[in-house]
């Protein structure tokens, strides 16, 4: 018996184990959804959509469906909408399934008619004014109308041009639009209606108005006269009426009288006349008749016047500034005395009673009004001017600037470099100050040793018509200098002793610094030159140890000019030459040359080449011209070019430049594979440009 219960229990145990095996565990149970929502509301009214938008959750996150019954009502994504037709209620259920199981939820929507709007009744209307008094032929509007409604007694105002019109006696009265017309004397009543209801207004139309003189009224109030002074008429006298008219009345109708005819009179035709000094009061009368009554109306009105003295009040002296340069004059132009009657009169610089003083007369004096200026500084110059005993005063303010050319060297100062240079002597320097400085001719420098320059350089300080230097030793320095020969270091055709001249730091624009014959070692430095360039010239007689160093020249070129001209120890360094122009090299070297130098220049983008030895160029022994270390770089045609057949065996030394290429210049006899700047020789050899630089210099 024991055996077998133990096989009946081994027996359930296995079909317990097989069955889990098979259907992978127990399934769990499902779970219903759960509406979460409530309906909004239980009523609703006919005509008036109902909705109720139902939520709902599932506790196995079971994919939802919504319905709702009867089926008069909608349901989409869940939202219930309806719109009833009729009272009454509706009795509503709501449906949700995860497929499995439904749940729903019950309610009753009751639904009533629609509350009608409520009729708001006008119970009266309200015009006012209620009686009206009017002349012949004048019209006013009524006031305003106002409508009474039943709730709470509403008012509201009403327009006139709403409302419709009627005169009981249009022979008395008319009403257009809210205006009432009085035509003849009588009464009528005006009715105003307005949907429906009306109200009145009684008018009473009386004859036309005869108007009454009122008063009068003068102008002006009041008269500021001057004793001996001109007379002054009224202006005007208006009659005012009681019908609100005015009218301008003949000065001839009225009568006047003075209160004080020792002060001032007044003519019948109202004209003021001052006698002294003092006050009156002039009363002007008017009086007209009134036909109806026989009788006589009089108005009348008054004029303050014053009489015053003539007296002084203020002098203007003219100009109010001067400036002057030291050792200048000027004349005071004119004095004018004011008065209060509004004269003026003009002042005789010489008058007994007019007086001058300067309150620093080391800047300015003034004599019989004609002002000098002495020193730099400011003065001022008081006139004064004497009239029954009282002093009337102006003034004059005089500036005397500093002059802004000053000898430095005698401490004198000047207001035209012309002055500064004609007063020179040898060895002085002149300053400039920040300006433009015109002249009539060239300036010429005659005095040996001198320097003129500029305070704050060539950006501030301008010089119209170039600088002639006559004289050894001189230095011109920080200009900008106007004119094609800008600066000329000694004169065309001539050897005279100009020598030593230091040119520097310069501005020219479209102009030339000339070096002539005479001017042997002078330096050229740190010009800035667009437009023209800087010329060599010996002929007749020799140029030597002339310096042209640190310059920026563009749109030009260095030139040493040919013919008779010999050049000895020439140096030219520290350049950039660009964009000489068409027909002009970078540097062209004429004439007889030694000792010739061109070094750690930037010879770039010259249209006409960038070095170019002309075929009247001789020379007379090895390295008499010496081209070395440059940046020879982007000229037109050629790099260098040689057309002298006169060197024979005499070589131009041209080495360590850079061509622009790292492949050197090109030469159509001994480096065809070089790419940088041409170099160009009459005769193969003449032209040693190896070794050459392989980067910039």
């Amino acid at each position: 018996m024991t055996n077998k219960k133990i096989l009946t229990l081994i027996s359930l145990l296995l079909v317990s184990f097989l069955l889990v095996g098979c259907n992978g565990g127990v399934t769990p149970p499902n779970n219903a959804p759960v509406i979460t929502s409530v309906p909004p509301s239980l009523t609703a009214t006919v005509g008036t959509a109902y909705t109720y938008t139902v939520t709902a959750t599932d506790a196995d996150d079971d994919a939802l469906t919504y319905s709702v019954s009867p089926s008069d009502l909608a349901i989409a994504d869940n939202v219930i909408t309806w719109t009833p037709t009729a009272a009454g209620t509706k009795d509503v259920v709501v449906s949700v399934s995860d497929a499995t199981v439904t749940t729903t939820q019950s309610f009753t929507i009751t639904v009533s008619e629609p509350v009608p709007e409520p009729v708001i009744e006008l119970t009266g209307i309200t015009v006012l004014p209620e009686t009206m008094t009017l002349f012949a032929g004048e019209s006013k509007t009524i006031t305003s109308v106002t409508a009474t409604y039943e709730i709470r007694g509403t008012e509201v105002p009403i327009a006139l041009g709403d409302c419709t019109y009627a005169s009981g006696d249009e022979t008395v009265a008319t009403a257009k639009a809210g205006v009432i017309t009085a035509v003849a004397e009588g009464t009528a009543t005006i009715t105003v209606s307005y949907e429906g209801k009306t109200d009145t207004v009684a008018v009473t139309v009386s004859a036309a108005e005869i108007a009454k003189l009122t008063g009068i009224e003068v102008v002006p109030e009041a008269m500021a006269l001057f004793e001996g002074g001109d007379p002054e008429t009224i202006e005007s006298v208006t009659a005012t009426y009681s019908d609100g008219s005015t009218t301008v009345l003949a000065l001839g109708d009225c009568t006047y009288a003075s209160s004080a005819v020792g002060f001032a009179t007044v003519s019948d035709a109202g004209v003021v006349t001052a006698v002294a000094k003092g006050a009156a009061t002039i009363t002007v009368s008017y009086t007209e008749e009134e036909i109806t009554k026989t009788v006589y109306i009089e108005e009348t009105d008054t004029i303050a016047v014053t009489v015053s003295a003539v007296e002084l009040d203020h002098i203007v002296v003219l100009p109010a500034k001067m400036t002057l340069s030291v050792g200048e004059n000027e004349t005071i132009e004119s004095i004018t005395a004011f008065y209060n009657n509004s004269d003026e009169v003009e002042i005789e610089l010489d008058a007994a009673d007019s007086t001058y003083k300067s309150d620093d007369e080391d800047v300015a004096t003034v004599v019989a009004g004609v002002v000098t200026a002495q020193a730099p500084g400011t003065a001022t110059i008081t006139v004064r001017y004497l009239e029954d005993w009282t002093y009337f005063t102006d003034t004059v303010e005089v500036t005397v600037p500093t002059p802004k050319v000053h000898n430095i060297t005698q401490d004198i100062y000047y207001t035209t470099i012309e002055a500064a240079l004609v007063a020179a002597s040898n060895y002085d320097t002149i300053e400039v100050a920040t300006g433009t400085y015109e002249q009539d001719a060239t300036l010429e420098i005659t005095q040996e040793g001198l320097t003129l320059k500029s305070i704050d350089g060539y950006a501030t300080t301008k010089i119209s018509d170039g600088i002639q230097i006559s004289a050894p030793y001189v230095t011109v320095e920080g200009f900008t200098v106007g004119g094609w020969n800008a600066i000329q270091i000694g004169e065309e055709n001539s050897d005279e002793g100009v020598n030593s001249a230091v040119v520097t730091g310069n501005k020219l624009a479209d102009g030339l610094i000339f070096c002539f014959g005479g001017g042997d070692k002078s330096i050229i430095s740190d010009n800035i030159i667009d437009g023209g360039g800087i010329n060599l010239e010996s002929y007749p007689g020799t140029l030597t140890d002339v310096t042209i160093t640190g310059n920026d020249i563009s749109n030009g070129n260095i030139n040493m000019n040919g013919g008779d001209a010999v050049y000895t120890n020439i140096l030219i360094t520290g350049n950039t030459i660009t964009e000489s122009g068409t027909g002009y090299a970078g540097i062209d070297i004429r004439g007889t040359v030694s000792d010739f130098v061109v070094t750690h220049n930037d010879i770039t983008d010259n249209p006409g080449g960038g070095i170019k030895i002309f075929l009247d160029c001789t020379w007379v022994a090895d390295n008499d011209i010496v081209i070395h270390s440059n940046n020879i770089v982007g000229n037109t045609g050629f790099g260098l070019k040689n057309e002298s057949t006169s060197a024979g065996a005499l070589a131009i030394n041209a080495t360590n430049n850079w061509w622009g290429a790292t492949s050197g210049p090109f030469n159509v006899d001994t480096n065809i594979s070089g790419s940088g700047n041409a170099v160009i020789e009459e005769t193969t050899g003449d032209v040693v440009f190896e070794p050459y630089s392989t980067s910039q210099n």
